[in-house]
């Protein structure tokens, strides 16, 4: 899946995007001041809600943060 930057209605997210590496999967987080965090084995269906969701940054931290283990890079 592609990157997702629409109207994302956050002071902290910049973009997200989905991805698969074997039989892991990998919710990518790109924040406004240019960090980037993996989290990994994140379901899809949680990639598909967050595209919907009222708004990104609370989403992340009421879904992910916390919740799935993660790679800053």
């Amino acid at each position: 899946m592609g990157r997702y930057g629409g109207d994302l209605r956050s002071s902290w997210i910049e973009s997200f995007s989905f991805s698969e590496a074997g039989a892991r999967e990998i919710l990518t987080v790109v924040t406004k001041v240019g960090e980037t965090y993996k989290y990994l084995d994140v379901p899809r269906d949680i990639y598909k809600k967050m595209t919907t969701s009222e708004s990104a940054g609370k989403f992340h931290n009421s879904t992910l943060r916390g919740k799935y283990t993660f790679v800053k890079v």
